[in-house]
C-alpha cells in the first residue's frame, strides 16, 4: 500500500513538472524542433544523475535506494552495475 501524499509532496511534484517542462521546452526549441527520439534522450539525461543523487543521499544504502525509487531491488542493482555505482 503506497504513502499518503502530503501537500510538500503535490508542492514537489508540481515545481518538479514545471522544471521538467521548461528544461524540455529549451531542449525543443534550441534543436529548432528537429529531434529524434526525444523521451529516450531525456531518459538518458535524467537516469544517472538520479541513482547518482540518491546513491549520495542514502549513503551508498541499496535498500534505501530501492525504497525511495519504488523501484525493484534487481532493477536497482542493474542500473547501479550500469552506472559504474556499485562499491566494489
Amino acid at each position: 500500500m503506497d504513502a499518503p501524499t502530503t501537500q510538500t509532496q503535490v508542492k514537489a511534484t508540481s515545481s518538479f513538472s514545471e522544471a521538467v517542462k521548461s528544461t524540455l521546452r529549451r531542449v525543443f526549441e534550441q534543436s529548432g524542433g528537429k529531434l529524434d527520439n526525444l523521451y529516450k534522450l531525456m531518459l538518458e539525461e535524467f537516469d544517472r544523475p538520479y541513482f547518482e543523487f540518491l546513491m549520495d543521499e542514502l549513503k551508498n544504502n541499496q535498500s534505501a535506494v530501492t525504497r525511495v525509487s519504488g523501484l525493484a531491488r534487481g532493477t536497482v542493482r542493474k542500473k547501479l552495475k550500469e552506472y559504474d555505482l556499485l562499491d566494489a
